[in-house]
C-alpha cells in the first residue's frame, strides 16, 4: 500500500482532501481480509510510520513511471512554460523570475499541459507545501521538456525530495533540471531490484 492518504496522514497535511483526522491504520487493517500486508513508501514516511504503527511491516520503496505508456502521449513544444494556477501567492514571483519568457497558466486544464516546452514547479500551499511524489515533474523530464523549480527543491523533506535524490535529478544554480531525458528513462526502465509483491 502506497498512496497519498497514507503520506498525508503521517505528515498531518490537514488541507488535503485526502486527510482524514480520525484515520487509524490498525483499525483499517482489521476491517480487511488478507494473507500478508506490507506498506511501501519513501524514506520521509519511515520515522512517523514506525512511531505510530511499530508492529506493521513496511519497506522503503520507490515507484517507477511506465515509459511504454508515457512515450505515446501526444506532445508539442509551444514556446511557453506551464504552471498550475492554484497558488496566486507565487504569481508575482513567477512573473518576476520568468518574465522574459512566454508564460501561460491553465486554470485546471491539465489536458493541455503536454503542449508546452516546460513547466515551473512550486509546492502547493493547499497541501501545506508537502508533496508525496511529484509524478508530473518526472514525466516532463522523461518527455524531454524543461522543468524549473521556483525554489530549492530540497527545502522540504518529503516524498518529492526523496524521489529527486533516488533518481539523482540534477539542477543548475537557478534550480532548473539538467538531468537528461535519456538518463531518467534508463533508471525508470531498468527492472526493480526488489519486488516485494512477488515474495
Amino acid at each position: 500500500m502506497d498512496n497519498n492518504e497514507l503520506s498525508y496522514h503521517l505528515n498531518n497535511v490537514k488541507q488535503s482532501k485526502f486527510f482524514h483526522p480520525n484515520l487509524n491504520i490498525n483499525r483499517l487493517i482489521k476491517s480487511h481480509k488478507y494473507k500478508e500486508i506490507l506498506f511501501l513508501f519513501p524514506p520521509s514516511n519511515v520515522s512517523k510510520f514506525k512511531e505510530l504503527y511499530p508492529d506493521i511491516p513496511f519497506k522503503v520503496f520507490f515507484k517507477k513511471i511506465n515509459w511504454n505508456l508515457l512515450k505515446d502521449v501526444p506532445t508539442n513544444h509551444i514556446d511557453k512554460l506551464y504552471y498550475r494556477f492554484d497558488d496566486v501567492d507565487n504569481l508575482n514571483e513567477i512573473e518576476h523570475k520568468y518574465g522574459d519568457k512566454l508564460i501561460t497558466f491553465n486554470e485546471y486544464k491539465e489536458l493541455d499541459l503536454w503542449n508546452y516546452k516546460g513547466m515551473i514547479y512550486y509546492r502547493r500551499k493547499h497541501l501545506e507545501y508537502y508533496e508525496q511524489l511529484g509524478r508530473l515533474i518526472f514525466e516532463f523530464i522523461m518527455l524531454g521538456k524543461e522543468v524549473h523549480f521556483l525554489k530549492n527543491p530540497f527545502e522540504v523533506d518529503d516524498g518529492l525530495s526523496d524521489y529527486l535524490r533516488h533518481y539523482d535529478i540534477q539542477f543548475d544554480e537557478n534550480f532548473k533540471v539538467i538531468t537528461s531525458a535519456e538518463e531518467l528513462i534508463y533508471l525508470m526502465t531498468i527492472d526493480y531490484r526488489e519486488k516485494p509483491w512477488s515474495v
